[in-house]
């Protein structure tokens, strides 16, 4: 249990926004009726990693980078990860 009761709503509103880009409307004020619904299964994971091709940054092998995510459980803790 994440302990955010308001994650559905805020999960709905997130995918309006996402699948509706161009929508200047602030995504809170449309009603959650209007919004995507989603059901399904939440996982969260405390790190992740990205790889991704950076064109403008030739530095990795061929402009390919790999970046590292971690995840704090409070907003008080600091985490930092340098690569």
């Amino acid at each position: 249990e994440l302990g955010v009761p308001d994650l559905p709503n805020i999960l709905h509103h997130f995918l309006h926004s996402q699948l509706n880009p161009s929508d200047t409307h602030d995504p809170e004020h449309i009603p959650c009726h209007k919004c995507p619904f989603y059901e399904g299964k939440i996982h969260v994971y405390k790190s992740a990693c990205s790889t991704f091709f950076a064109p403008s940054d030739l530095s990795g092998i061929y402009g390919m980078h790999c970046e590292y995510i971690h995840s704090c459980r409070s907003p008080v803790q600091l985490c930092f990860h340098c690569n």
